[in-house]
């Protein structure tokens, strides 16, 4: 599921299995079985993107939870409400469920960053993994100079298989070489996984 920009909510606002309203332009009200949540924008009203914007983006059955999204100053995100027991977790404008229901993939999107940010979770809130998709590399451009961080690998089109393993294609930079990205626990430590080999090229911004 992925939030959009807010223009599709009232559509959003009937999904929501015991009601979802809004009460004003800059209110938001989530019904869940336990009661519910109020979210209230704050000034300046995404202005020159100030302040913050909440907005029902639709209920993800897989998850039990409302994905209600936030743009705040220059990021693009949105939290999980539990319908179960009203609590909030990180998540993100995109979410990618598990097929057990018990993890999920959000993803985040800074305004004027070429990379997304991936947060990969469990549904009660505890943190697998969580920072841009891509692989980056310490480069030395030119003899005597401090190394620059360019990309490396990136990952798009991410997918859970049925045995419950989040992938991802990998791809090189430049674009042209493909591979799987698999993220796997080392050891207690998440972190992606692939055969992918690419050649170091210019500096990728992010």
């Amino acid at each position: 599921m992925t939030c959009g920009d807010g223009k599709n909510e009232a559509t959003a606002l009937k999904t929501a299995p015991q009601g979802a309203t809004r009460a004003s332009p800059h209110v938001l009200t989530v019904k869940y079985q336990g009661g519910a949540k109020r979210f209230e924008d704050q000034p300046p009203y995404q202005e020159a993107f100030g302040g913050a914007h909440w907005y029902y983006c639709g209920y993800v059955p897989a998850l039990r939870a409302h994905l209600v999204g936030k743009n705040e100053n220059a990021l693009f995100s949105g939290v999980l409400l539990l319908d179960d027991t009203g609590q909030l977790v990180d998540a993100g404008q995109s979410i990618y469920p598990s097929p057990d229901g018990k993890s999920f993939l959000a993803i985040r999107q800074e305004q004027g960053k070429e990379d997304s940010l991936w947060l990969v979770a469990e549904r009660s809130g505890k943190t697998l993994w969580d920072g841009y998709a891509a692989l980056f590399r310490m480069v030395i451009e030119k003899p005597g100079r401090k190394p620059v961080e360019q990309v490396d690998t990136w990952y798009k089109d991410p997918f859970w298989t049925d045995g419950g393993v989040l992938q991802a294609t990998a791809v090189c930079n430049p674009p042209g070489t493909e591979g799987i990205a698999s993220l796997v626990s080392d050891g207690g430590t998440w972190r992606w996984q692939t055969n992918l080999r690419c050649t170091p090229t210019a500096p990728r911004g992010r």
